[in-house]
């Protein structure tokens, strides 16, 4: 059973001292005359709806009330009464000019703390005595007259149960008062006619309180079963939304998990290649060939580097990247993201300038707005076009293509999404960047709002273009680059300048630990490995002035990395410790703020990253 429907079973809970009260209340509820009357176990909002459906049928109810109240005192009125007719028919106007300005005032603010259902009941009772005074004092005293009265009243009572009905007590409030008087009045003539007709009067009392009354507890069945329903509903969105949220969370520690194990393979794959690398000579054919592989395992080292990120465990790295080479690498991927029926095609101007962008960011960015575009297809065939150019934007243009995003005048590189899709009215398109905002019923209105973060950490801009039934384009605007990307050092040939000392590798992982082992001894200096914290201590102690550097794995069995850096650090605080993860330096940043050099080196990284990191360390 869900929270929702353990408080349904379990009902309304009694304030201390109230239980007697509330047996009577669940007792009456319960009885076959409760079930016929309104409930009186209502919450507040229940109340509230029913107030509003007064205030909702108020206005017209007025409306006819002053309508009838003329046609009476110019028609029914006996001579000799005008005056009292006249000011009979001021306070019919006047009451119905309160109620409109309260009705006013309702409507201004529903939810002010005023006495909402007092009023209603004042007025029902102001309403239903006029009428009565009117009926006793206005009509000549015979007996037809008598019975066209009574049947005035009762024709009025049997009219308002439409528009008082919501509000129970006000209803009875008006009809006792509307009838009461007069029924009081028959049963004092002589005539037994007419008595009997006022205890009919008292009769039919009775019968329009049932009758409104069963009115309102099928208004409060139905008001009742749609706040269970949207309670239900919230409920089972609110469940979707923890479901959705675990499956994330699992998703990403998958992710993560493969991403790790995945770095480990590709590390002794990288390490092996690059000691292939120095044996082989430059320009080779081998070279060519182990070049070429070198370039691919760094693609795939670059999407574990993704998947990292999407579990929490990487960051996002700004780079120089060109553009067109990040579409080309991403179409085959884009092309798969897309409708079968929709058709993609690329015009890639030629050469543009490089960005800072983070690759994963703009691969996730162009994926985002090429899903959208084919979805505006709504299935149908279609056309969609990524475009690059490069561009100089003035004052005047940078302001328009920052509406969104602020945008500095300059050279920038332009790329621009297009489809022939359905197009969007303005309304529309001023919205399609609002969290959770989305036209669709499958969506989930976030993919645009990450296009809007994802622009603003490039310091991008954009402008839209939609018209109904004439598709949508949208152009991006990314600055240029101004810093000088780095160049890419030479391949390590090896030797390098003698270390002392000896180097404790420790990883839990045999290949990587034994090529990683291979890379060391390739750049001359000795090693000692361990294959989890345990081992690397007992290897430190075996010979602790030996050991003039540790390379530290984090993620190991027995012991991990975290707790082996404490027991170093406390053992040697000025041993140089480079730290070894799969995950980047922020997450174990915690770890880097001991005594002596330390450095990070994430996996996988090929031999010239471990030179470069190894000699800095000991610099």
């Amino acid at each position: 059973m869900n929270d929702l429907a353990a408080v349904r079973a379990k009902g309304p809970q009694a304030a201390p001292g109230t239980a007697g009260a509330g047996w009577l209340l669940r007792t009456w509820n319960g009885s076959r005359l409760g079930a016929l009357l309104p409930r009186t176990d209502l919450d507040a909002g229940i109340l509230a709806r029913k107030v509003a459906a007064v205030y909702e049928r108020l206005l017209p109810a007025m409306v006819l009330n002053l309508l009838l109240a003329v046609t009476c005192s110019a028609f029914f009125v006996w001579p000799g009464r005008g005056l009292f007719a006249e000011c009979w028919l001021a306070a019919v106007t006047l009451l119905v000019l309160a109620r409109f300005l309260d009705i006013l005032d309702y409507r201004r603010d529903p939810a002010a703390k005023r006495p909402w259902v007092l009023r209603i009941q004042l007025g029902a009772f102001l309403q239903g005595g006029l009428w009565s005074l009117g009926v006793l004092f206005l009509l000549p005293r015979t007996v037809l007259w008598q019975l066209v009265g009574t049947l005035l009243l009762t024709g009025l009572a049997g009219a308002v149960v439409i528009f008082q009905s919501p509000l129970w007590t006000a209803y009875c409030i008006y009809v006792g008062v509307l009838i009461a008087p007069s029924s009081i009045a028959l049963l004092l003539q002589p005539e037994p006619g007419l008595r009997a007709l006022g205890v009919l009067g008292f009769v039919y009392i009775l019968v329009m309180a049932f009758a409104s009354g069963s009115a309102s507890r099928r208004l409060e069945d139905l008001l009742m079963a749609a706040r269970d329903n949207a309670e239900l509903e919230e409920q089972r969105r609110q469940d979707e939304s923890q479901r959705e949220a675990r499956k994330m969370e699992s998703l990403g520690l998958l992710a993560g998990g493969i991403a790790h194990d995945f770095n480990n393979i590709l590390g002794a794959v990288l390490g092996n290649l690059n000691l292939l690398q120095i044996q082989t000579p430059v320009g080779s054919p081998s070279a060519v060939q182990l070049a070429s592989m070198e370039t691919s395992v760094e693609r795939a080292v670059s999407l574990t580097r993704k998947m990292l990120a999407f579990s929490g465990g990487g960051a996002f790295v700004l780079q120089e990247l060109d553009l067109n080479e990040v579409i080309r690498q991403s179409h085959s991927l884009l092309k798969r993201a897309i409708s079968s029926r929709a058709s993609l095609s690329l015009d890639l101007g030629a050469g543009p300038r490089p960005i800072a962008g983070d690759l994963g960011q703009l691969q996730q960015l162009l994926m985002i707005l090429l899903t959208n575009a084919s979805e505006a297809l709504l299935g149908k065939p279609g056309d969609l076009w990524l475009r690059t150019q490069t561009v100089t934007l003035d004052a005047a243009q940078a302001a328009r293509a920052g509406a969104t995003l602020p945008l500095q005048p300059g050279e920038h590189v332009m790329v621009v999404v297009g489809d022939t899709g359905e197009g969007m009215a303005p309304e529309v398109a001023a919205r399609i960047f609002e969290p959770f905002f989305t036209t669709r019923g499958s969506g989930r209105g976030l993919g645009l709002s990450a296009v809007l973060g994802i622009l603003r950490s490039h310091s991008a801009g954009l402008t839209l273009q939609s018209r109904p039934g004439a598709g949508t384009t949208i152009s991006l605007y990314f600055p240029v680059s101004t810093r000088t990307a780095p160049k890419e050092p030479p391949h390590a040939r090896g030797g390098g300048r003698p270390f002392s000392g000896r180097v404790l590798l420790v990883d839990d992982e045999p290949t990587l630990l034994e090529t990683v082992a291979a890379m060391l001894s390739r750049l001359g200096m000795p090693v000692v490995t361990a294959r989890d914290g345990i081992e690397a201590l007992e290897c430190f102690q075996a010979d602790p002035e030996g050991i003039g550097l540790v390379i530290l794995d984090l993620t190991m069995p027995r012991m991990d990395g975290h707790q082996a850096f404490q027991e170093l650090r406390r053992l040697r605080p000025e041993l140089p410790v480079i730290l070894s993860s799969g995950y980047n330096a922020q997450n174990s940043e915690d770890l880097l703020q001991g005594p002596g050099p330390s450095a990070f080196l994430q996996k996988p990284y090929t031999i010239r990253d471990l030179k470069r990191v190894v000699e800095a360390t000991l610099a």
